[in-house]
């Protein structure tokens, strides 16, 4: 192989991924360094072949790759990959995983940017901010108190907000994490805030920072479980040219009601907000020439009823925006 690829990087895209099809390959990581689709195909069949990868077929002609323990242990990110990742994916998580590959590629085709990192967490919640205060200037003195409330609470938000702290460029001191300090407790100079880029989650009582620590459970005792980094955020944000979205797929190894509970759209007056759902039920079959649903399996119906007018989450329906995003990319097809 060339040098000049760095396959590491391709190695942190699966980390993120867990698994992916070879199109988002391409377009995710090959694309980038302008590699041709044949030569990248080979590549992939080379590093499978050395076990760097490992390849799953699904139903049909489709696959998709997986990290090795060996290709694991060259990723840069290998700290942050979970028990769940150090494993082949089941057959109902290798099929999440196309899924959710599938979508994130065509949107980054289309121009989005797609992921779950600090940088997604802070466009959605300027987002958030920005369409709240719009409605309050719109409103004026008559805006309700609930939508005065609903803007402060989204603004002081912890989970939503990215962590920060404030750093001082001349001797790289940094500050506790999200408490502003105007001058450097080292060298006296003006400091910034700017976002830490790592986030940490501990496995035992869900305490959160920018690094490993020692910290406390909420009842005051001192927790001796194990810091994990991971993700900001459970589920993926797109943004583009100021727009902003949310693409939801349903993991079909967590409670449904759990991943709608970590959605963005529990403030009574909040914004509308952009959202793109697929469910990775593999009992439903989708009619791409008449574009609707000839069958659907338990887990799918569920997803519905919840935000159906009868479910448990129907006040949420004036709370957010479908998106029917390429319809055409989904799980199964009817023949």
């Amino acid at each position: 192989m060339k040098a000049a690829l760095n396959i590491g990087a391709l190695f942190d895209v699966l980390v993120r991924l867990r698994a992916a099809n070879a199109d988002a390959l391409l377009t995710l990581f090959f694309d980038v360094h302008r590699v041709p689709r044949r030569t990248a195909m080979r590549r992939l069949s080379e590093l499978v072949r050395d076990g760097f990868l490992g390849h799953l077929r699904l139903e049909g002609t489709r696959c998709v790759y997986h990290l090795t323990a060996k290709g694991l242990a060259a990723s840069s990110t290998a700290a942050r990959a979970t028990d769940w990742i150090r494993r082949a994916p089941a057959p109902r998580q290798a099929d999440y995983c196309w899924l959710r590959s599938s979508l994130i590629a065509a949107l980054t085709r289309d121009g989005w940017n797609v992921g779950r990192c600090w940088l997604h967490q802070h466009h959605l919640h300027a987002h958030l901010i920005a369409r709240t205060k719009a409605k309050l200037d719109e409103a004026g003195r008559s805006a309700p108190h609930a939508m005065r409330a609903t803007y402060e609470s989204i603004r002081k938000d912890d989970g939503l907000a990215p962590m920060w702290r404030s750093f001082c460029a001349a001797c790289r001191w940094r500050g506790d994490p999200r408490v502003a300090i105007a001058k450097c407790g080292c060298c006296g100079g003006a400091t910034t805030n700017v976002y830490t880029q790592a986030f940490f989650r501990c496995t035992g009582c869900r305490f959160v920072a920018d690094e490993v620590r020692s910290h406390r459970d909420k009842n005051g005792a001192r927790c001796f479980a194990q810091m994990r980094e991971c993700d900001p955020l459970p589920f993926d944000v797109a943004f583009r040219h100021g727009e902003v979205m949310i693409l939801f797929v349903d993991n079909p190894s967590r409670p449904v009601e759990r991943q709608i509970r970590e959605l963005p759209l529990f403030w009574s007056e909040q914004p509308r907000v952009s959202i793109v759902v697929r469910c990775a039920d593999a009992d439903s079959r989708f009619d791409a020439a008449s574009k609707t649903w000839v069958t659907m399996g338990a887990r799918h119906r569920a997803l519905l009823h919840a935000f159906s007018p009868k479910g448990y989450f129907s006040f949420l329906r004036d709370r957010m925006t479908w998106i029917d995003y390429r319809p055409e990319i989904q799980l199964r097809f009817a023949r």
